[in-house]
């Protein structure tokens, strides 16, 4: 949208334009990939799904990018169950399902690979993160109590003065058919 184009540092590689998943305004067979990072959960599936047929070029892609908790870790899993605790609305199942939508794209032709790394993180950090989710209280009692609880949280995983939230980074590709159509 026109206020996330004017937040973003301008490089003359990117071009920036109107149009959402659903409608991007390109031109048909235009692009290779079509990708949604931290996003698909927002857009109309099959509607962004027959959009990216149209403009990706014959053997394109659509790739499906999402970075979740790695909670066999237990720090990351404690802080998980915070946001869980917290939670404003149901973003996190969102995200899962619209993963599995991805999958069920054209599974013949689908894969997933998933790539583990950490996020460093200083208190301050931690509690920027959480007030960066949409999905979780910002102001009043309940960004209070939370807050609260995530400072409980480092105290009690206390090593240094930073700590490592292990993530998963998760990409769905599909090859999209050459026709235009679902592969049979």
């Amino acid at each position: 949208n026109a206020a996330m184009r004017a937040a973003a540092t301008a490089d003359g590689r990117i071009a920036w334009i109107d149009g959402t998943a659903e409608r991007t305004t390109l031109a048909d067979r235009s692009v290779d990939v079509v990708t949604a990072i931290q996003a698909w959960h927002w857009v109309d599936g099959p509607l962004a799904t027959a959009e990216a047929r149209r403009v990706v070029r014959p053997g394109g892609r659509l790739a499906v990018v999402y970075n979740e908790r790695d909670e066999r870790d237990p720090f990351t899993a404690a802080y998980g169950e915070i946001v869980r605790r917290y939670a404003t609305d149901v973003t996190e199942q969102r995200r899962a399902a619209a993963l599995t939508q991805a999958l069920g794209i054209d599974p013949a032709r689908t894969t997933r690979q998933e790539f583990g790394h950490e996020q460093t993180l200083d208190r301050a950090g931690v509690h920027a993160r959480a007030e960066s989710s949409s999905y979780l209280p910002q102001s009043g009692p309940a960004a209070a109590a939370m807050h609260a609880e995530i400072d409980a949280l480092l105290d009690r995983f206390a090593v240094s003065a930073s700590r490592e939230l292990r993530l998963i980074t998760i990409v769905v590709a599909v090859e999209l058919s050459d026709t235009g159509t679902p592969a049979s």
